[in-house]
């Protein structure tokens, strides 16, 4: 994103004439407020927002902040605290009404530290806390919304990963789970494991073919017909596919588990995509191996 430079060579804080000319409007503000670029009718805060030196619109209602700000890569977060960019306002849902957007960025003439930055209307570009520009008697009401860009979000992903996944016991399975695995398999008659051995590997030939322009890659593996050898041999199989989505080479059949297992059985970190990808299905078929492994060494304790 470009951003105009209308930056004052030597910032300076506020004065006590221009604190007490801007808390007419936004009682709360505090003396912490560095004036950081000068007085200019030209542009206006969405300008600043999006980089524009001449603009002095702003879009009024969520639908159309949210649809401007998606295209130069920002995007609607629940959370203040991880946000680029926010939005003040007044009212309630579908009464909402923008007022004021404000961009937390690094400033370069205070030495390219974190601030949030704001262009009053056509007066000063500001630093200050969000806290300052909102309030009951704030002309620009209270922050309403908030928005992440795609960057930030990705870097907030990795880190989310860093601390989720890299930190845990074990990535691969306990010698305790592989060989109750193994003593689970022991029993299964060895010609139904050849007959799956067989059913398996053509499923594996038959997925391994290229995608269909009609269908992803995980439809094809989810595919019921596809996989009808192996769901036609039942509960049995179980553990033969289970020792198979433990291989490293194998964990495609994560989605064989997800066809014949109870849908609590199967890991599902939650529903952002993008932490399923950074963790890899094979870490998933991993840890819905160990919940298979846990559940039924309890129930073989039980019935014992």
């Amino acid at each position: 994103m470009r951003y105009p430079h209308p930056y004052l060579r030597n910032p300076y804080p506020i004065t006590e004439h221009q604190l007490s000319h801007l808390r007419k409007d936004f009682p709360s503000i505090s003396p912490s407020v560095w004036i950081i670029g000068n007085q200019d009718p030209n542009y206006n805060c969405f300008a600043w927002v999006l980089g524009e030196k001449h603009n002095v619109l702003l879009p009024t209602n969520r639908t159309t902040l949210t649809k401007i700000l998606n295209e130069v890569d920002y995007f609607e977060t629940s959370s203040v605290a991880t946000s680029d960019v926010v939005a003040y306002g007044t009212g309630y849902g579908s009464s909402m009404r923008i007022e004021h957007v404000a961009r937390y960025m690094p400033v370069p003439s205070l030495e390219d530290q974190f601030y949030w930055t704001s262009k009053l209307g056509e007066s000063f570009l500001i630093t200050h806390y969000l806290s300052d520009l909102a309030g009951l008697s704030s002309n620009y009401g209270d922050v309403k919304l908030a928005y992440e860009s795609a960057w930030s979000r990705q870097k907030r992903l990795a880190s989310e990963y860093n601390k989720r996944f890299t930190n845990l016991p074990s990535y691969g399975l306990s010698s305790y789970e592989e060989s109750f695995i193994q003593e689970v398999v022991r029993e299964i008659d060895e010609n139904f494991v050849n007959q799956f051995e067989v059913e398996f590997t053509d499923w594996c030939q038959l997925v391994n073919q290229p995608v269909l322009l009609d269908q992803s890659a995980l439809e094809k593996y989810r595919n019921q017909q596809s996989a009808h050898g192996i769901l036609c041999l039942g509960q049995m199989s179980i553990p033969l596919i289970i020792q198979k989505a433990a291989q490293p080479n194998n964990w495609k059949a994560l989605y064989l588990l997800e066809m014949v297992l109870p849908s609590s059985d199967v890991c599902s970190y939650d529903s952002d995509d993008s932490i399923r990808r950074l963790a890899g299905e094979q870490y998933r078929a991993i840890e819905t191996v160990r919940r298979w492994v846990m559940r039924e060494s309890f129930d073989r304790r039980r019935t014992r």
